[in-house]
């Protein structure tokens, strides 16, 4: 069997730092960077020294019509994302962009028109699909291992952005909210809730949220949160808190938690415990720890992530054909995201619950 071509890629935006090691997965997984798009000098230089010596234009518009690439990987702040994914979509690239889809809703939904039935995959990287036990999670609540699901709660942050080492051009739009679209909540939360709705299949209708910009960490501008908290309705009947944090010291005792009619899941950021009534049908890896006082205990230690490797080659398979892209990282899937960040910004403004807007308002 002949060895599959490898593919060219372009980096639309150096405003992310993602874009260096999603660049590096791209080039392992056999889709080499040969081609950069960026109107920042001092990033182009960046990116000769980490990248290497490759193609360079300073916007969408200086690249020629015969220039032929496989896929774009787009990292962009949060404003330009759409235009840059319409960009590739409209040339018949394949898009590999960094999470959220865009800084508002209604921009995330514009795009979602324009893309329907692009003829190459548009993949939106919630890197959380890829942590080794996503999927085998998602179809233990489905199968019902822990009875019908009531209550969730998801958890993340970080020390802050200098604590984190982010760069100044990536923290310069982070907390801006017109180029990002908020700060900690649109930054961190949306993993958990992209999650959330995969997992349970089932869609936040609601969302009352409140924020906090506390000083005593990285100086955030007035009015962007460093501090969040939201509480979730779903359509399923189930309720749910997350909170996020850029001023975290220490990790987070939990990641994602699960409960239920029978039972809780419990991922605790290293390894899941899955405590039940029930006998479920458990994927390979999960040990039975104890049995007592009528619940049995198992635990899955999460696997080594190949992070941004195996991210690329999700893509290079739905692209080759070998494989179908994930629901949740689909274009519909962070539009219903980015309506959820919404929905939870205009709570904090009006101190209100907000109904999340549905697919089709």
């Amino acid at each position: 069997m002949s060895a599959q071509p490898v593919l060219r890629s372009v980096v639309v935006g150096l405003a992310s730092d993602h874009a260096w090691t999603m660049a590096r997965g791209l080039a392992e997984a056999g889709a080499p960077i040969v081609a950069i798009i960026e109107p920042d000098i001092a990033r182009r230089k960046e990116a000769r020294a980490k990248i290497g010596s490759v193609s360079e234009y300073s916007s969408l518009d200086e690249v020629p019509s015969t220039e032929h690439f496989d896929i774009a990987l787009v990292t962009t702040d949060n404003v330009s994302k759409p235009a840059a994914i319409e960009w590739a979509s409209r040339r018949g690239i394949a898009v590999y962009a960094d999470k959220p889809l865009a800084a508002s809703g209604a921009a995330a939904k514009a795009l979602e028109i324009v893309v329907a039935g692009a003829k190459k995959p548009i993949m939106v990287a919630f890197h959380t699909v890829f942590d080794g036990v996503h999927d085998e999670a998602k179809s233990l609540l489905q199968q019902g291992a822990i009875g019908r699901v009531h209550f969730v709660r998801g958890v993340a942050g970080h020390g802050g952005l200098k604590a984190a080492n982010v760069s100044e051009t990536f923290a310069s739009w982070l907390v801006d909210p017109q180029r990002g679209g908020g700060g900690t909540f649109i930054d961190q939360a949306v993993y958990l809730l992209n999650t959330f709705m995969d997992q349970l299949d089932s869609q936040v209708t609601e969302v009352t949220g409140i924020a906090s910009n506390f000083r005593g960490g990285d100086d955030i501008p007035d009015g962007v949160e460093n501090i969040s908290a939201a509480l979730l309705r779903f359509d399923n009947g189930a309720i749910g808190v997350v909170d996020t944090k850029w001023l975290q010291v220490g990790s987070s005792p939990i990641r994602l938690a699960y409960h239920g009619t029978s039972g809780t899941l419990t991922d605790f950021g290293g390894h899941w415990i899955l405590q039940t009534k029930c006998e479920p049908e458990l994927p390979e890896g999960w040990t039975l720890e104890s049995v007592g006082s009528g619940l049995r205990t198992y635990r899955r230690q999460t696997p080594a992530s190949r992070g941004y490797v195996a991210e690329s080659l999700h893509l290079i398979g739905t692209i080759q054909g070998s494989g179908q892209l994930h629901s949740a990282l689909s274009v519909a899937s962070a539009a219903r995201v980015q309506h959820i960040v919404d929905a939870y910004y205009e709570s904090v403004r009006s101190g209100a619950g907000v109904a999340v807007k549905l697919d089709d308002e």
